[in-house]
């Protein structure tokens, strides 16, 4: 897929620019014949900071931006009813060009802005709230039921014995509880964690932590889940 990728973080479509991917590039596009040069900065998806800048841009160059706006930001894990979120809430959207509040409009999960002479020097800088989501399962998938899994932004995580030595499959988490997300720079050279509180088999109050499911099995042979025991 990484020959591909440049095709995916931008497309173009009459005289609109699609920025369907957030991540730190350079790209120069053409628009009916005229070019333009893009810079993008993120450190997505650790957070939801993204600032668009343009380089250098053709005299008289006209092109709209079309930003997407992910599911995870509008209440949605996957488009049908398999997952949903346990504490749904709209994450803010702020817009800012070049340095001034903008009204955020989103129409089929793009944020729309009209046509526009782009110069060399605007900024467009969007930020999308991240905070820690519990997921619960449609009741019909047995597997699941009474259970919940950990997402922040795009990703997912999960819970592994080498951070919870109580063990993982029998822990019990408190849907209600609260968990924070820290990064840790001395995690896999600098990776996101969910941390908090559950009850082990013995009923006791144990530390509770969660990594990104792309890392796992990276240390030690032991117990992972992406789904918990909640009550």
């Amino acid at each position: 897929i990484l020959p591909s990728l440049s095709g995916y973080i931008y497309s173009i479509k009459d005289s609109d620019i699609y920025m369907n991917l957030f991540i730190g590039s350079n790209a120069e596009l053409e628009i009916e014949e005229k070019k333009i040069k893009l810079n993008q900065t993120t450190n997505y998806p650790w957070d939801g900071k993204v600032k668009l800048t343009v380089e250098e841009a053709d005299r008289d160059l006209l092109a709209g931006l079309k930003i997407r706006v992910p599911g995870w930001a509008r209440n949605e894990v996957l488009p049908s009813n398999l997952y949903n979120y346990l504490n749904k809430k709209e994450s803010s959207i702020n817009l800012l060009i070049n340095g001034k509040n903008q009204k955020v409009k989103i129409v089929e999960g793009y944020i729309i802005l009209g046509k526009n002479q782009w110069k060399s020097g605007d900024e467009i800088q969007i930020s999308f709230d991240m905070v820690v989501r519990k997921v619960v399962s449609n009741e019909k998938v047995a597997a699941n039921k009474g259970k919940i899994a950990f997402e922040r932004g795009p990703l997912v995580y999960c819970a592994e014995q080498m951070d919870n030595p109580y063990g993982v499959l029998n822990l019990i988490l408190d849907s209600n509880g609260q968990f924070k997300y820290i990064f840790d720079e001395d995690l896999f050279g600098g990776t996101g964690k969910i941390i908090g509180k559950a009850t082990d088999s013995k009923n006791n109050l144990v530390d509770f932590m969660a990594i990104p499911y792309y890392a796992w099995a990276h240390r030690e042979d032991g117990e992972m889940s992406v789904w918990l025991n909640s009550k």
